[in-house]
């Protein structure tokens, strides 16, 4: 059983001298309490540390226990490149209150085992790595790599799904090519011909190699390598995760390919693998099949493989794997439905391994638990695998993309976006050939999916571009966003400066919530980081922070029963529900004084006139008995 230890935040900071990458993710598994979980992969000669040093928000370190190393890619050729070993380092930590807008960053350092790579120069021999969660991803889980990461390449491997991250239901993943980091989130220089985004061996590097694709919807990279130096080329995956347009994760991998050269002249040539679309309702682009189907539907066709190389006097034995989160149980353990897809070899071969040649039947009955308001996209991986020498043997991978989508027409019939932020608009017709527009026509397009960021509220209208008749319509109601600030005025005041009539604020401390106070004003009792989040209808409005750094001894009281009026005010304005207080000060906002009432025992109300003074925000500040102090935001007009 895994030993569980209680954290309070993450970056993990060791000693192992052949690391030679790492993933940080974490699963939420209760009220602000997450699973922390952290890959790292070593070359085969590797030992390990048996705790490595983690530290998260407010650089607080804390030691975590390792689990059991494993093998991944094949276990026959653990003395080459490409195949290493792996340790999982699993903790349970507390985070609570709101991350800030920039997102709480968890971290991981190692001094060393960064050398000998092909595509950087000038490397220092440490890497490093982070993950954040952003506002509005807490008590969610961040996506989930896939632990197999078989990354060699040759002349007859041409592809890499080393990024088949998992998310939640709901969740959108954007993939992106990003530069390897160093030291403090430094960035590696490449060498000449490569980059962040062609980091693999491309024309740049040598004109005989073919260019690198990489799709940021499923993470799937493709390459074609003819000339190339043999040994190791870093690269690095960033995946955000996304819910109802709001960012909720990013998580990173790093870890080399390895190119490989075959030290004999045999010719190990790749397997064929496709699906037959004159038989199947199924369409391709090079390797990727995409299909469309409905709840009631069955999605059914099958992969062929074919390879002919020799294992001496046999064929060689090609082996079936296949991935995807609708996938039935021999597949994926932890599918969210019960309606699954279903593979198996079709008659009369057995197993899913075959020499030769190897046929797999797919199936899926489709439910309506696998469609959402929405077209929802299931993406399935499909590899076949020959058995020549281990360090060098082919593969072939095909992705297929099926849509599962809704009735006809336009879902939801009402979206709720925040100004600025863009929607994507999803409709099927019966043609399917899709005319959006506006109201006022001021938009119009020919795009099935279509991003608009619309400024002001509305409605959309999906025509079908063979009939221009109405399928469907749907109304984006956008809450216009106005000014919100955090601002800093004299003796540790903070107050907020907002447009949108907001009336109830929540104070953080150093990234915890502070409690009992709603208001717009906070007088900084500590010295550390401050910042203030206010709702607007569904958008979360979030100030930058404010460092407070010195302290001038004023206490502060709630009293929550104290009023203004009116607010804001044209000449003058009146303090009711007074309890014991003594003075009243009215001070602009770079703390001068500019009018001082005393109060008499027990008046309840104080009236305050504006006098001269210009337009603006002004501070009502109220002195108590036993020097309790109150401050309250005034604003003439």
């Amino acid at each position: 059983m895994k030993k569980l230890m209680l954290l309070t935040g993450i970056l993990l900071i060791f000693s192992l001298q052949a690391v030679k990458g790492s993933t940080i993710t974490w699963k939420s598994i209760g009220p602000n309490l997450y699973e922390f979980k952290v890959l790292l992969f070593a070359d085969s000669s590797s030992t390990w540390p048996t705790n490595v040093t983690i530290e998260g928000p407010n650089s607080i370190h804390y030691s975590l226990a390792g689990s059991s190393i494993s093998y991944i890619g094949d276990t026959c050729a653990v003395s080459v490149y490409g195949v290493y070993k792996i340790r999982e380092y699993v903790g349970v930590i507390v985070l609570n209150g709101t991350p800030p807008y920039s997102g709480w960053v968890f971290k991981f350092y190692n001094c060393c085992g960064f050398t000998n790579v092909i595509n950087t120069t000038g490397q220092n021999t440490s890497s490093y790595i982070e993950a954040r969660m952003y506002p509005g991803g807490q008590n969610l889980n961040s996506p989930q790599f896939d632990s197999e990461a078989d990354f060699r390449m040759s002349k007859h491997n041409r592809f890499f799904l080393p990024h088949s991250s998992i998310g939640q239901l709901g969740d959108s993943l954007y993939y992106s090519l990003v530069s390897p980091m160093y030291l403090q989130s430094s960035a590696r220089t490449f060498s000449s011909g490569f980059s962040a985004t062609s980091p693999l061996p491309n024309p740049l590097s040598n004109p005989l190699n073919g260019p690198i694709y990489f799709d940021r919807s499923i993470g799937y990279m493709q390459f074609n390598i003819h000339t190339a130096t043999a040994g190791e080329y870093y690269f690095a995956t960033e995946v955000e995760q996304w819910r109802n347009g709001i960012l909720t994760a990013k998580v990173m991998r790093d870890l080399p390919a390895s190119f490989l050269v075959n030290p004999n002249p045999v010719a190990n040539s790749q397997p064929t693998v496709e699906i037959d679309t004159s038989v199947y309702d199924v369409q391709r682009l090079d390797d990727i099949y995409t299909m469309a189907v409905r709840p009631g539907d069955t999605a059914h066709f099958e992969i062929n493989a074919t390879d002919f190389d020799l294992n001496g006097s046999n064929f060689q034995n090609l082996t079936f794997k296949a991935k995807g989160q609708a996938l039935d149980v021999h597949w994926n353990s932890t599918s969210f439905y019960t309606s699954t897809a279903h593979l198996q070899p079709v008659s009369p071969q057995l197993g899913f391994t075959s020499p030769g040649s190897n046929n797999i039947s797919f199936e899926w009955i489709v439910a309506n638990e696998h469609v959402d308001l929405h077209p929802v996209e299931y993406v399935f991986f499909f590899e076949v695998k020959d058995d020549a020498s281990c360090a060098l043997s082919s593969k072939k991978i095909v992705i297929v993309k099926i849509q599962v989508e809704p009735v006809l027409g336009v879902a939801p019939d009402t979206l709720a976006i925040c100004q600025g932020d863009s929607v994507l608009l999803k409709g099927t017709t019966p043609s399917k050939i899709y005319f959006w527009e506006n109201a006022d026509v001021s938009f119009t397009s020919t795009k099935r999916y279509v991003y608009v960021s619309p400024n002001q509220s509305g409605y959309f209208f999906l025509k079908d571009g063979a009939s221009q008749n109405v399928v469907d319509s749907v109304y984006i109601n956008v809450t216009e966003l106005r000014s919100f600030s955090l601002n800093q005025g004299a003796a540790g005041l903070l107050y907020v400066i907002d447009s949108n009539g907001l009336s109830n604020f929540n104070w953080y401390f150093n990234s915890v919530l502070i409690q009992g106070n709603s208001s717009d004003t906070l007088l900084a009792s500590k010295r550390g980081s401050y910042y203030v989040t206010a709702r607007l209808g569904s958008c979360l409005l979030v100030s930058k922070d404010i460092t407070i750094s010195q302290i001038f001894g004023i206490g502060e009281l709630d009293l929550s029963s104290v009023q203004l009026y009116p607010n804001p005010a044209k000449s003058q304005v009146l303090i009711s529900n007074l309890v014991s207080v003594q003075k009243v000060y009215l001070v602009d906002v770079t703390g001068q004084v500019h009018q001082e009432i005393r109060a008499t025992k027990g008046q309840s109300e104080v009236l305050v006139s504006r006098q001269s003074l210009p337009s603006g925000v002004y501070f009502l500040k109220m002195e108590f008995d036993e020097g309790n102090t109150l401050v309250k935001k005034v604003v003439f007009e």
